[in-house]
């Protein structure tokens, strides 16, 4: 029978992903490669996430039963990842199955925690594309769980109201958003408050510490959900019960934990309580103020007394800075001997070193790294005492900047007595030094304002120059400091005696040192404050300390992990400095290269550092601009690394070695055989296949139109070329790569070669597209550049006769129906030389052409279209100049906006000039419509009353929303 059939052929998949699922696993490189091609080839097929769900179901007790159940998890939670937020990729009867199980599955596994919170982790994506339109019943059936005698089904549901909720925590209010949560406020608020009653009472009767820690965990996520619920304003429901949270909130707070350092699940709940309680006391301080004197007093005393557990110190540290900084609560704060002990009692603690802290430092510099010079994710105690600091400073300044510095004083009069036992005052004092000197400072460009209280050049001179000297021997935590306020201080230090120190500590075999000098480096180049002059006697010294760095160490030399030459810090130091320098570093190039291209050997095996990898390919971007009339040496040099590349398939790097060989071509300005042999395979669909390669290839062959079109042309490839242009405009994340394509070869081949033979097949295709997609902005917007650099570039009959040769009349019906409402009720466009093609080109057609628009039955479609020009014009910059990068742009927030998996866009990896403008003789837009306009309306008067309704008609028709 059919049924039987589809069971066996439902138990066939699920023996053959069970066995994908245990090769993935595997430590053969091939035969996990193997398994993900073939999980990548069924994941499309009907039912394959209900064959997971059920992999997940079955538990047969065994160590291999439990690695695939939670591989098929993981699996789950990435496949609904990619696919459900797509209409399509999975059908509509699995959706609505895997709907139906989900909440059964969740509490089923509450025994298996990591199953348990990958489903609660795909539960939540399918929650915010469904929730709760499509899914209504998802949150009645996770709240009548909440009765359940079983705990563990009580926390499976808490984690997944948990992950459905968080959606309303640091989102702007709308309308939409109001609905929603009131949505769920009228289900949920009194099942969660009898909830949080019930499990006091459980908590009271535990006989067991794992009784105990679990209800601690279940309440803990009882207060993540009170947070969510609570972020976007008081409801009325948790105003009127502040009589049943807050007193419970208090008694929590009270309970002494062990005396393990470890954070445990006591103060894990604590610290999201004061969480909470920070939340009511900065959002609605006056509903919450006859609570607050108590719970601040609890929250100090709790910090003075103990403050061994990170997260719940920085909790309380921010509760604390909250309450300070604010006007209405600062008097009671003004007092010396208040400051005083919040100085010595809690901020100098917290901005000192742990044991904890010292064996990162030692052990895992890599972390250390992160939370001590980078603005990590995670929170630490140093920067929240730094907060604290600044709050105190907002309305105390001068009584709490003497109190730091005479702390401080003490503290170096400490290390002074004895240096190496006292090592750790002199890190204090001066972390108590920065928190109290900086007024404002940004990642990018370090402190932009000082505290007038604090000397900090003085502060340089007599306690860090001397400690940075190469005759000093600070301990390296103490010489990590130092470094660190150099970096800090940048803009108001003079930085050229710093510079040969930076390559002197950069040799330091302490990691944590010698990152922290790299790091340095870097950031004084982005202050364009050095010259090229100024580094030109220290080039050798800093770049041969710098590919100490970035060398392995022989027989693992200095304790690093096999990791530990990968260092970004000190690979975006080289990229800097060969920036800056550019003018200075023609006799090392090559020398310089070969370092890099050996840097990209090693990491070929194994691309695990996206950052290093990214400012590797970059300072080799660097190198290649900086040197233009040597771009066929550097061919010579690239191109066996580049193939290495390609050849071992090192789909990281692909797209890196597209975007450089671009770049190369826009340099050399022809076509070697080299690239003419290159360019057949360029087109091939596997290629293509990878979406990470389709921006940076897209480059590639913009620049092979761009230096030789007609060897393109000559080569058969233009048909291939644009073969890739229709693939791409059927997908909607890659059109946008599809119009750079055909604006390409319009701007670059000899109109004879495409006129006839191509252009209408091309308007066929976008005007099929158009048909679906005419309420989508963004394709709109592409099809008007487009037109406009036809009309303007060519002629506008030319447009005018490819849209007649589509239909009668179309070009009419468009410009009245889609283009003009398009551009009125959205003028702003994406980039600004599509808002200028649209501009010149649909000009040339209002003023040359106006027969197309206008005839005896309608002038609507012309006056629509100059009345849409108008609104372009007013939205759109007409400066359409883009700036070439610059030495002391920021990277870091380059790399984190344009950071993807599979495709990064270099920024020195372009070239732009005035060849990227098709018009480059049209520089004032507003001017060039005016004049165009008042032309015709002297050659042809009917235009003139026309015109003058322009702006009328536009104010008429101009959509209700502000322009976006």
């Amino acid at each position: 029978s059919a049924p039987q059939g589809d069971r066996e052929s439902r138990e066939a998949m699920e023996k053959e992903v069970y066995a994908a699922l245990m090769a993935t696993l595997s430590a053969d490189r091939e035969q996990r490669r193997k398994a993900e091609s073939f999980l990548g080839e069924v994941e499309a097929q009907p039912g394959f996430a209900l064959v997971l769900l059920s992999l997940i179901q079955q538990d047969a007790g065994t160590a291999e039963s439990r690695v695939v159940r939670a591989a098929a998890a993981v699996y789950f939670k990435n496949l609904v990842k990619r696919s459900w937020g797509e209409e399509g990729k999975l059908s509509s009867a699995d959706r609505e199955a895997i709907k139906g199980h989900m909440v059964k599955l969740v509490c089923e596994n509450g025994r298996q925690a990591d199953v348990q919170q990958q489903l609660c982790a795909a539960l939540s994506l399918m929650s915010k594309h469904d929730f709760p339109a499509k899914w209504p019943s998802l949150l009645p059936e996770v709240l009548s769980q909440f009765d359940s005698s079983d705990l563990a089904i009580v926390t499976g549901m808490l984690l997944t109201t948990d992950s459905i909720l968080e959606r309303f925590r640091d989102v702007e209010k709308s309308d939409a958003l109001f609905a929603e949560l009131k949505y769920v406020l009228d289900l949920a608020c009194a099942p969660l408050t009898a909830l949080f009653g019930r499990l006091g009472g459980l908590l009271g009767a535990a006989s067991s510490s794992e009784q105990r820690s679990g209800v601690l965990v279940a309440l803990r996520l009882v207060c993540r959900i009170f947070y969510s619920l609570n972020w976007q304003d008081l409801p009325e429901f948790f105003e009127d019960n502040m009589p049943r949270w807050m007193p419970e909130f208090e008694r929590y707070l009270s309970l002494d934990g062990d005396d393990d350092d470890e954070e445990g699940p006591l103060e894990k709940l604590q610290a999201a309580i004061v969480e909470n309680v920070s939340l009511y006391a900065s959002k609605y301080d006056e509903e919450f103020a006859p609570y607050l004197p108590q719970f601040a007093s609890a929250i100090w005393t709790r910090l003075m007394r103990s403050n061994k557990h990170d997260q719940l110190a920085v909790t309380s540290i921010k509760f604390l800075s909250s309450v300070v900084g604010n006007a209405v609560h600062s008097a009671k704060f003004a007092d010396e001997s208040t400051l005083r002990q919040i100085t010595s009692s809690i901020v100098v603690p917290n901005l000192r070193l742990r044991e904890a802290d010292l064996e990162l430092f030692e052990d895992h510099p890599v972390e250390f790294i992160s939370r001590d010079f980078e603005d990590a994710d995670a929170e630490t105690r140093r920067r929240s005492a730094r907060e604290l600091v600044s709050a105190m400073c907002k309305h105390h300044d001068a009584l709490t900047t003497s109190l730091c510095l005479e702390h401080a004083q003490r503290l170096l009069a400490e290390y002074s007595a004895n240096r190496a036992e006292h090592w750790l005052a002199k890190d204090a004092a001066i972390h108590l030094v920065v928190a109290v000197a900086v007024r404002a400072e940004t990642r990018a460009r370090g402190v932009t304002r000082v505290s007038d209280k604090v000397n900090v050049v003085d502060f340089y001179e007599t306690h860090v120059a001397a400690e940075l000297a190469p005759g000093g021997s600070p301990h390296p935590v103490v010489l990590a400091d130092c470094i660190q306020f150099v970096s800090t201080f940048r803009n108001q230090l003079d930085l050229r005696p710093v510079v040969p120190l930076a390559a002197h500590h950069a040799r330091s075999p302490t990691r944590v040192v010698h990152t922290y000098a790299a790091a340095c480096l870097d950031r004084l180049l982005a202050t364009g404050k050095l010259a090229a002059a100024d580094l030109e006697p220290h080039l050798t010294a800093l770049f041969e300390a710098l590919f100490v760095i970035l060398e392995p160490s022989p027989n693992g030399r200095r304790g690093e992990d096999d990791a530990a030459w990968e260092n970004e810090y000190a690979m975006k130091a080289v990229m800097r400095l060969l920036l800056v320098a550019s003018g200075s570093i023609a006799p090392a190039a090559e020398i310089v290269t070969d370092k890099l291209t050996a840097a990209l050997g090693r990491v070929c095996a194994n691309p695990r550092n996206p950052k290093f990898n990214h400012y590797l390919f970059e300072s080799l971007a660097v190198l290649v601009r900086g040197a233009p009339a040597n771009a066929q040496r550097f061919e010579q040099l690239l191109f066996p690394p580049f193939e290495s590349v390609l050849r071992m398939d090192v789909v990281e790097f692909a797209p890196y070695v597209f975007q450089i060989l671009a770049l190369l071509l826009t340099l050399r300005r022809n076509l070697s055989p080299a690239y003419v042999s290159l360019l057949q395979a360029l087109t091939k669909p596997f290629l293509w296949e990878r979406r990470g390669n389709v921006p940076a290839l897209t480059m590639l062959l913009e620049a092979y139109l761009a230096v030789g079109a007609a060897t393109v042309v000559d080569q058969g490839q233009l048909e291939p070329i644009l073969g890739v242009f229709q693939k791409l405009l059927a997908s909607k994340q890659f059109e946008l790569y599809a119009f750079k394509l055909l604006v390409a070869v319009v701007l670059r081949v000899d109109p004879a070669r495409w006129r006839d033979k191509y252009l209408a097949t091309v308007f066929q295709l976008l005007l099929t597209r158009l048909q679906q997609q005419r309420d989508r902005v963004a394709y709109v917007h592409h099809v008007l550049a487009f037109c406009g650099l036809l009309a303007g570039q060519h002629s506008p009959s030319l447009l005018v006769a490819a849209l007649d040769a589509a239909g009668p009349g179309l070009l009419r019906q468009l410009a009245g129906h889609v283009f003009a409402p398009t551009l009125i009720a959205t003028p702003r466009f994406n980039e600004a030389i599509d808002a200028k093609m649209t501009l010149v080109g649909f000009t040339r057609l209002l003023c040359e052409h106006p027969d197309a628009l206008h005839d005896h039955a309608s002038t609507s479609p012309w006056l629509a279209t100059l009345a849409a020009l108008l609104a372009l014009l007013q939205a759109n910059r007409p400066d359409t100049i883009i700036k070439e990068p610059a030495a002391h742009d920021d990277l870091d927030d380059a790399f984190q906006l344009g950071y993807d998996s599979a495709f990064s866009q270099l920024h020195f990896g372009t070239r732009h000039d005035t060849a990227a403008d098709p018009f480059p003789n049209v520089t004032d837009l507003e001017a060039y419509l005016h004049t165009n306009v008042n032309q015709l309306c002297l050659n042809n008067p009917i235009f003139q009353p026309l015109a003058q309704q322009a702006s009328t008609y536009l104010h008429q028709h101009r959509a209700q929303q502000p322009l976006t």
